[in-house]
């Protein structure tokens, strides 16, 4: 899906005379125009079926303070009065949107909470322009890289090492800690069953590590038998030793659990308490409580993100633990579900006029559509959703947030996380 810049319109009926009469008359329209206060849902439930010609873009998207870009335009051929009267509305939320966050300020603090984005190689254009619209917002990338050989090789993803992407990451003083992804299960876990290929493949990723950009290495191994659980941890602890006589940081990324060991293979192949001890940080991965294969519920409801960390808080240690938060979404219909990122939600409930319904109970939101397939259901995670999650992170003192991914998601969330995450430094 490709995305378009929208410039901010220009109030085409300005003047400098006629300025504060226009501004006292723009005033009384819009405090005239809005309607009363609606309290949020308390159960999940349908959105109410509306007349398509009623549904204007910000009944349908008002979960933001500014609609994804993609909507501008339909928001401005949907207007019926003058620009000056139909462009206020949009005007006057973004004058009063916070501004992006200014890089840290120099002088003595306390360390800044992490916020850790996930850098997709196949989107790495959007993702990095959040790195520069939002300075500060970010201050950890993991570039997805680096994936496994059969042989137990690590081989680059496609653009892996961009010169020009590392230095941009540089010279804003980002932490640089790559990630190493696999998530096909079997072939890994041959390798870390034999002694020699095991230590063959730490050789491999201590090449990686070895290069002065990198600050450390994110380790991402997915979908490994449960009866690997104590040879992961041994593959862990062989690590971490290697890493840390580099002086670098393993991170470790595991499979979200609310008790041991687990509900899934993949889940009971990591022991919390053994990663948690060898690793610098362990990142948890607090989403797909519903996934695509399953029903439709939420991607990552607040009841269950709080005991995914409560849990976790019992083996591994608040200043390790980095709580792993989704920016994406699924489309349930007919067979398997689709995921989504939220530009393309954004795009959809418009298109469908389909109005967003906030789930108090959950902290999330969904819509429904029917298209030719049948009867579809999207839930997805928008900037009121993951400040829910942010929160939680701040209540429970972690050392930060790691977001999946970086790149075509709502961009209000990067507008206050740093002062919700780590009040204590802004």
């Amino acid at each position: 899906m490709s995305l378009f810049y929208v410039p901010k319109r220009r109030l085409r009926s300005w003047r400098p005379v006629y300025g504060p009469r226009l501004l006292i008359v723009l005033a009384a329209v819009i405090v005239g125009s809005l309607p009363p206060p609606k309290a949020a849902p308390a159960a999940i439930r349908g959105p109410a079926a509306l007349p398509r010609r009623h549904q204007s873009v910000r009944e349908i998207w008002p979960l933001t303070p500014e609609p994804p870009p993609q909507l501008a335009e339909a928001e401005k051929a949907e207007s019926k009065t003058p620009e000056i009267i139909g462009s206020a509305p949009a005007a006057t939320a973004r004058a009063d949107s916070p501004q992006p966050p200014a890089a840290p300020a120099a002088g003595p603090q306390r360390q800044a909470k992490i916020v850790a984005g996930w850098l997709p190689f196949w989107d790495i254009k959007e993702g990095m322009r959040v790195i520069d619209e939002f300075p500060g917002a970010v201050n950890e990338v993991s570039p997805f890289w680096y994936e496994l050989s059969d042989d137990g090789g690590v081989v680059d993803s496609p653009g892996a090492e961009n010169s020009a992407v590392l230095a941009a990451l540089k010279s804003q003083n980002t932490t640089i800690i790559p990630t190493i992804a696999w998530a096909k299960g079997a072939p890994l876990s041959a390798i870390l069953n034999d002694a020699g290929k095991r230590a063959a493949h730490i050789r491999q990723i201590m090449a990686k590590v070895k290069m002065s950009v990198y600050d450390g290495i994110d380790i991402d191994y997915e979908n490994l038998p449960e009866a690997d659980r104590d040879i992961f941890s041994r593959f862990v602890r062989e690590l971490a030793a290697r890493v840390h006589k580099r002086g670098k940081n393993l991170v470790v990324t595991v499979n979200a659990k609310t008790s041991e060991p687990g509900e899934w293979n993949g889940a009971r192949s990591h022991d919390y308490a053994a990663i948690g001890a060898y690793a610098d940080y362990v990142r948890v991965m607090a989403y797909d409580q519903h996934y695509s294969a399953g029903p439709p519920g939420p991607i990552a409801g607040i009841d269950w993100v709080e005991k995914v960390i409560s849990f976790s808080l019992t083996r591994i240690p608040k200043e390790k633990l980095v709580l792993g938060v989704p920016l994406y979404g699924y489309d349930w219909g007919p067979g398997r579900a689709k995921s989504l990122v939220h530009d393309e939600a954004a795009a959809k409930s418009l298109s469908r006029g389909a109005p967003i319904v906030w789930d108090e109970g959950s902290a999330s939101s969904f819509f429904k559509y029917s298209d030719d397939s049948g009867e579809h259901t999207v839930w997805f995670e928008n900037s009121r959703s993951l400040e829910a999650k942010i929160r939680l992170a701040a209540k429970y003192d972690l050392a930060g947030v790691a977001i999946w991914r970086l790149g075509r998601e709502d961009k209000a969330f990067y507008r206050k996380i740093r002062s919700v995450l780590d009040p204590l430094n802004h």
